[in-house]
């Protein structure tokens, strides 16, 4: 289940800028390539779908 919705442009997104500091935003920390890896993980955790 999606809170915020789960299709992989999102996913980017939270992983990028947070949300609603529930979690760290993470565009300081990792590179572009280091985000997208996380939000195919975590895609794909949930079915891909």
């Amino acid at each position: 289940i999606w809170l915020y919705g789960g299709s992989h442009e999102t996913l980017t997104e939270t992983v990028t800028y947070s949300r609603f500091g529930v979690m760290p935003s993470w565009t300081n920390r990792l590179s572009e390539a280091e985000i997208r890896a996380v939000a195919t993980y975590v895609h794909q955790l949930g079915g891909g779908e």
